[in-house]
């Protein structure tokens, strides 16, 4: 999430019946990068601006493209902000243009599959 624009720390990773569950903190403006939202933000002070909100983002692992142009991509089911419970689409309008690359990496030739286990990743290569 990081990489992709979306800064969170402290961040914890779960793995869990089939479901990666990714929490972490970042500041409020992180969120607002996304029409109407990042219009809305100066009209915010950086007060409520800079402050800390938890993220939740919950999803399945797929893998993506064929031969060299392979990625992993999190199917997001789940996206909370503290406690609110809102829709999965709710986090890629909020982070506008890159909301679409925020759960997107690419993968070697090799991966064939990734699976979530209880407490573990598995990694099926050619």
């Amino acid at each position: 999430l990081e990489q992709s624009g979306l800064p969170l720390s402290p961040i914890v990773v779960r793995f869990s019946k089939g479901q990666i569950l990714a929490q972490g903190q970042t500041a409020f403006r992180n969120l607002l990068k996304g029409p109407p939202f990042a219009q809305l933000a100066p009209y915010i002070s950086d007060k409520r601006l800079d402050e800390p909100v938890w993220v939740t983002v919950e999803g399945t692992i797929k893998v993506e493209g064929t031969g060299t142009s392979r990625h992993g991509r999190v199917a997001v089911t789940q996206f909370a902000l503290g406690k609110q419970h809102l829709g999965s689409f709710l986090l890629f309008l909020l982070m506008g243009s890159s909301g679409g690359g925020l759960l997107k990496w690419p993968l070697p030739a090799v991966v064939d599959e990734i699976r979530v286990g209880d407490g573990q990743l598995f990694i099926s290569t050619r």
